[in-house]
């Protein structure tokens, strides 16, 4: 349990075991999962997770909060979170100057979201964004849009953070004034995605805004698979994800 911006966080931390490098101040990537058609258990998150951290040398936060889902994003409780770890992350071996994003699904425009928030406020510094297979919130495809809908806010908040539904959008909507300075975007496809067009508009004006952007795709996984409960994303989705880890954090043991 954590204490930030006036919420109460539980997060999971998982770290490499790499003997001799116990009170090592690892790199650090947030993972933001989603909910969705072939929707990832936690047991399985947990899985995909620990093989990234095995493969990329690099720790891992988790927020442990209700899946995502369209009608209420935790966007202020991972900023609170990601936060903690910059001024903070060094109690739990964990080294704030080098922090990643990593998001699947709905968690990837989580991950946008947080990139521009980071960089309007001019921290935490966001080292590298990771996409996975990315869904976009879109109010304008709900039945019935719901504004605001945060468990608080925290206190000192941006005023341009207050609209949640613009928040939600911020991809999307923002000017590309917005997005100049946002750190390295690895873009990682393996579905057919509702969001195809949308990713598109969205890296054109990252690359636009002089952003580093990298697309990758992936062959789609047998879905089937998960009526075994078996983690569906591809082992070489998973090797390349942590391959870019590594070489945007320069993680050398």
């Amino acid at each position: 349990m954590v204490y930030n911006d006036g919420y109460d966080l539980s997060i999971t931390v998982i770290k490499p075991n790499l003997a001799g490098h116990e009170k090592f101040e690892f790199p650090v990537f947030l993972f933001i999962a989603s909910t969705g058609e072939c929707q990832l258990s936690i047991e399985n998150q947990d899985h995909i997770v620990s093989q990234i951290v095995n493969r990329s040398r690099q720790a891992a936060v988790i927020l442990n909060s209700p899946a995502i889902s369209a009608e209420q994003l935790p966007v202020f409780e991972w900023f609170a979170a990601m936060k903690w770890i910059a001024y903070c992350g060094t109690e739990l071996g964990l080294d704030g100057r080098r922090i990643a994003l990593v998001g699947h699904e709905l968690g990837a425009n989580v991950v946008a979201i947080l990139s521009i928030m980071a960089l309007a406020d001019n921290f935490p510094n966001i080292r590298l964004q990771v996409m996975i297979d990315t869904q976009f919130f879109l109010s304008q495809r709900l039945k019935k849009p719901n504004r605001g809908r945060c468990r608080t806010v925290p206190e000192h908040m941006r005023q341009e953070w207050v609209d949640m539904e613009s928040v939600y959008n911020l991809p999307l909507q923002s000017m590309m004034s917005e997005l100049s300075g946002l750190p390295p975007t690895i873009i990682e496809q393996s579905l057919n995605m509702e969001s195809f067009y949308e990713l598109g508009y969205y890296c054109s004006k990252l690359v636009g805004a002089g952003n580093s952007v990298t697309c990758v795709n992936f062959e789609e996984c047998n879905k089937e698979q998960c009526n075994n409960g078996i983690p569906y994303l591809s082992q070489k989705l998973v090797a390349h994800t942590a391959y870019e880890l590594m070489k945007c954090q320069k993680a050398q043991y």
